[in-house]
């Protein structure tokens, strides 16, 4: 188990099999703490927005 709900251990191995360069989720209580997975920073929607925004 990687993440405190194993239903959002999916999400993470789909990011990781993926190889994404971001991860975007409400998820506060679970993925959001976390903030980086194996290197894949975890973000709210206005942070990637912002992030969109700058670059």
């Amino acid at each position: 188990m990687r993440c405190a709900d194993v239903d959002d251990d999916a999400v993470l191995s789909a990011a990781q099999a993926a190889k994404a360069y971001l991860i975007v989720s409400e998820d506060r209580k679970h993925l959001l703490i976390i903030k980086r997975f194996e290197g894949i920073p975890i973000v709210t929607a206005a942070q990637s927005v912002a992030m969109a925004d700058v670059a």
